[in-house]
């Protein structure tokens, strides 16, 4: 039942990097792969003198408490977007790739980058946040996540996903090809890393030029007036709030119910005093 499996595990192995090749090796030039240490080091330089790194993270799962980091996607502008395989694993021995950069000099890399720093771009930061606390131990910085700035230059928006808003706001024509188009139900990791960065690379530079796009409207707003509180809530509330959530979700937090209650009385007698004096003014005019 075993080798079963495991030559079924190896049929979607091959289909998957198939059809990934298919519809994405047309991008081959365009990423990089990172595999050593100086290649590694020499992007992490360059994001650091720029100042600025979009930031993703390609993982076993969505739990940080049980999966881990299998890859970074990094973009900083005058290079490649580039893919870095941490934890690529063998489907026939079970172990780790010999490809994969050593997990101790990402983390340097990207202890340097937090140390420096440099200004970081997420789309969905909290998820990326998390797991590069728990499995690498780097706390970073929220300074810009295209999820939430979505979100608030248009809550009613079709669609808030990386892939959906990059093909409509910054290339129309760039259909989205989604990760259960090409994976199914297989593990990431299992991918030959230079597979896996035809998919995951450019996620790194939509995030980049979702940004651009972005901040060039908030700043038209802010311009032409209205806008000024809204942005101080997304860059002083919003962002900042990203991390406290994620480390409430991972360490959990005490709920004061005695003060909940307090607030709770506080709060519904002031409803219901502002839900009169409504009705009153709305009465004047029945």
């Amino acid at each position: 039942k075993k080798k079963s499996q495991a030559g079924s595990l190896e049929a979607q192995l091959r289909e998957a990097e198939a059809l990934t090749r298919a519809k994405l090796g047309h991008l081959d030039n365009e990423f990089d792969l990172i595999e050593t240490k100086e290649e590694y080091d020499c992007y992490i330089q360059k994001a650091i003198e720029n100042g600025i790194l979009s930031l993703d993270t390609e993982t076993t799962g969505l739990d940080p408490m049980v999966d881990h980091i299998v890859g970074l996607c990094l973009y900083t502008p005058g290079l490649k977007p580039a893919y870095v395989p941490v934890a690529h694993e063998s489907l026939v021995t079970g172990g780790l790739m010999k490809c994969n950069l050593n997990k101790q000099v990402a983390i340097d890399g990207m202890m340097r980058i937090k140390d420096a720093g440099v200004f970081i771009i997420f789309h969905h930061a909290k998820f990326d946040y998390e797991f590069l606390l728990v499995d690498f131990g780097v706390k970073f910085t929220v300074g810009w996540d295209t999820k939430i700035a979505s979100n608030m230059i248009d809550e009613n928006a079709r669609s808030h996903s990386l892939k959906n808003l990059y093909a409509e706001h910054i290339k129309q024509e760039d259909a989205p090809v989604l990760f259960e188009q090409l994976f199914k139900k297989l593990k990431f990791s299992y991918l030959n890393p230079a597979t896996a960065k035809l998919y995951a690379a450019k996620d790194a530079l939509m995030t980049y030029e979702l940004y651009l796009w972005q901040k060039k409207l908030i700043e038209k707003w802010r311009k032409e007036g209205g806008w000024e509180d809204w942005y101080k809530l997304l860059t002083e509330v919003e962002f900042p709030l990203t991390t406290v959530c994620g480390d409430m979700e991972l360490n959990g937090f005490r709920f004061d119910l005695d003060r909940a209650a307090e607030l709770d009385e506080k709060y519904t007698a002031r409803m219901e005093e502002i839900q009169s004096r409504f009705n009153s003014i709305v009465a004047k005019y029945a």
